[in-house]
This record gives C-alpha cells, sequence and structure tokens, in this order.
C-alpha cells in the first residue's frame, strides 16, 4: 500500500527549474500550471542578489501574492550561499538604518525553511562522516579527513560530503 501511495505522490508532483535571469517569468509558469491537476515546486538555484539590484523587489511581490492570487499548487523554492540572498551592505547616509535593513532581509524572511550548513567540531565531524560512510573510521581514514577539512578550510556537511565521494570513488 505505501508503495503504491508513493508512486501516485510521485505522478502529482513536478519540478520547473528557473534560473535567476529567468525570474520574470514567474508569474506567468504560474499562470501556465494553476489549473493543472499536479503539485509544482519551482526550483532557483543558488539565488542571491548584488546590493544595486533591485530584482529582488518583483520577487517579493510574487511570493506574497499582489493583486494576483498565489496559485496554490506551486510552492517556490531557492538555494543559496548567502545566508539573506542579499549582500548586506547599507548606505552610509541612511536616515532609518532599521528601514534599510529590513528591506534587504525580508526576502529571505518569504520562505519558511532555511537550512544552514555551519562548522561543525572535529568530534562532530568524524560522527558525520562514520553515518555517511556506514562504517567506523580507522585512524588512516581519520587522518586523511582533517587534513582534507584543513585543505578545504571547515568541517562543515558539505565538505563532508565532498570527502565521502571522493573516498568511495576511490581518490582518496
Amino acid at each position: 500500500q505505501v508503495l503504491s501511495d508513493v508512486l501516485v505522490l510521485d505522478s502529482l508532483l513536478r519540478i520547473i527549474e528557473l534560473s535567476k535571469e529567468s525570474l520574470g517569468i514567474l508569474p506567468m509558469v504560474q499562470d501556465c500550471v494553476r489549473q493543472l491537476p499536479y503539485k509544482f515546486i519551482i526550483m532557483c538555484d543558488d539565488l542571491s542578489f548584488e546590493p544595486n539590484e533591485q530584482g529582488y523587489k518583483s520577487l517579493k511581490s510574487i511570493l506574497e501574492g499582489s493583486f494576483e492570487n498565489k496559485a496554490e499548487n506551486v510552492l517556490f523554492y531557492t538555494t543559496s550561499n548567502q545566508r539573506h540572498l542579499i549582500s548586506e551592505s547599507y548606505p552610509q547616509d541612511t536616515l532609518h538604518l532599521n528601514d534599510a535593513q529590513d528591506e534587504i532581509l525580508s526576502l529571505s524572511d518569504r520562505f519558511g525553511l532555511v537550512l544552514g550548513f555551519y562548522t561543525l567540531s572535529r568530534t562532530e565531524f568524524m560522527a558525520l562522516l562514520e553515518t555517511m560512510l556506514q562504517t567506523p573510521l580507522d585512524e588512516n581514514l581519520k587522518l586523511k579527513a582533517l587534513q582534507f577539512s584543513t585543505l578545504k578550510g571547515s568541517c562543515n556537511p558539505r565538505i563532508a560530503h565532498e570527502f565521502c565521494t571522493l573516498y568511495r570513488n576511490k581518490i582518496l
């Protein structure tokens, strides 16, 4: 029963990927899929804006809805290497600095879930590697992992994933 439910759910989900440069057509995409009998995830990978870019303002309206209602069957997901999607630099002559900060940070507030990949302690990093590799680490492998993380400059989950990929492919 569970397998058939998964297959039914899979057949109802569609993913559409848009680049940052294509976000202007997001309202048209929503209009095209609004009445379809599917659930849609619209994905934009590695989204970020520079302080002088104004495109984030229109994206805020699209995400929250404006005169036109949001499509009920659409979710918008994005990834970013910046915590707040917009580089944080504030004009020195801003009279109300809080207003400038709120304007810049308000885009990231429209996304309900934020996953951070923060630096782990060495103990946490080794435990994560053991979980990912599904085996206890011997001293030689621990040394390789620490050297790799030092070379990369961090002990975070992304580095752990990269190490595991290279190790499994016998590159390390």
